[in-house]
């Protein structure tokens, strides 16, 4: 018969030798922890800095030194592509010069419109795929070197010469192209810019309009197949009526900053949209009889010639050989103009 002293006597017996066997497994896990963070202290900090060596502080000042000098040749040539005036102007062009010359800019003063010197040679006019205005194709030579404004003139080139800005869309900037301008608001302009220079400033004639815009090529636009890459456009007048079925254009139905898209190969801006430009010419309904030698074509119209589409209108109204005419009053917020200038 066991007593419960007895069971007593054991389970404390039980519970004391328990005690002992933890206080043991106690003391060899603190001895092994022990062990192990000293194992730990004994390893060299891996996150322990490190002063950079001589050669690694020349080589970083070495990448900030070429980074600042590509910085600053990048702003000279954005300062002399965009903003400066030659050192030399243009005094001559002759067929010895004028391959050099050609696609290369100029300015005749601080607040004139930049100019690309055009090269003479030949270009078949017109399109038999086109619409009835636009035939026939037509062989001219343009037997003179010209200029042509880089951009259509802008808003801050007219109110420095004009001294006001007739455009609707000031908001724009004076970046963006001058619109709403007549024919005879051009003319006014050239004069008052021919007095200020002592130069030739006019409108090119229609054939070295096409002839500046194909810049030997045969792009469906000025420069380019894809008028997204090249030109400001509205919506398609087909389906005008019905919004699902019209192309939205990319212009936002406003004028664009001039020079934002790629230029074609003369280094001509925008010839191709933002805003229809004046030429020289009276309207014919065809080619029939046109100059052969790229002059301007006089006749006896009201009408004067538009090309290059605008803002406003499609794509189809933006090809290379695309013509439109108006009344030389028009004053319409798509109409701007680009200049041309008899060198040298």
């Amino acid at each position: 018969m066991t007593h419960l002293s007895d069971e007593t006597g054991e389970r404390h017996e039980r519970r004391s030798g328990g005690r002992t066997d933890r206080r043991q497994a106690n003391r060899s896990d603190s001895e092994a922890y022990t062990g192990f963070e000293r194992r730990l202290s004994d390893r060299p900090c891996r996150r322990q800095g490190r002063a950079p060596s001589d050669d690694q502080v020349k080589s970083r000042r070495f990448v900030k030194e070429v980074l600042f000098f590509l910085i600053v040749v990048l702003s000279v040539v954005v300062y002399k592509n965009f903003y400066s005036v030659p050192d030399k102007p243009i005094s001559s062009v002759s067929e010895d010069n004028e391959t050099a010359l050609t696609g290369k800019f100029f300015r005749d003063c601080p607040s004139c419109p930049r100019m690309t010197i055009i090269s003479a040679g030949s270009f078949e006019m017109g399109s038999n795929d086109g619409l009835n205005e636009e035939k026939p194709v037509h062989i001219v030579t343009i037997s003179q070197a010209f200029a042509m404004s880089k951009t259509e003139v802008t808003q801050g080139q007219w109110k420095a010469l004009m001294g006001d800005n007739p455009s609707k869309f000031t908001v724009c900037g004076d970046n963006c192209p001058v619109e709403q301008v007549s024919w005879e608001d051009a003319q006014a302009f050239i004069q008052k810019l021919n007095a200020k220079t002592g130069k030739q400033y006019r409108l090119p004639s229609e054939a070295e309009w096409e002839y500046a815009c194909r810049a030997g090529g045969h792009h469906v636009y000025c420069g380019s197949d894809n008028l997204d890459v090249v030109g400001w456009y509205g919506a398609s007048v087909a389906g005008w009526d019905d919004p699902t079925k019209r192309a939205p254009g990319n212009s936002n139905m406003i004028t664009n900053p001039a020079g934002r898209k790629q230029a074609n190969a003369f280094g001509l801006y925008d010839m191709s949209g933002n805003v229809w430009e004046w030429v020289e010419d009276n309207y014919h309904d065809n080619y029939n009889g046109a100059p052969a030698d790229g002059s301007a074509w006089q006749g006896d119209s009201t009408k004067r010639v538009l090309r290059g589409g605008s803002w406003f209108y499609g794509p189809s109204y933006a090809r290379s050989t695309r013509r439109l005419m108006d009344a030389p009053e028009l004053h319409n917020d798509s109409v701007g103009f680009r200049l041309a200038r008899t060198l040298p």
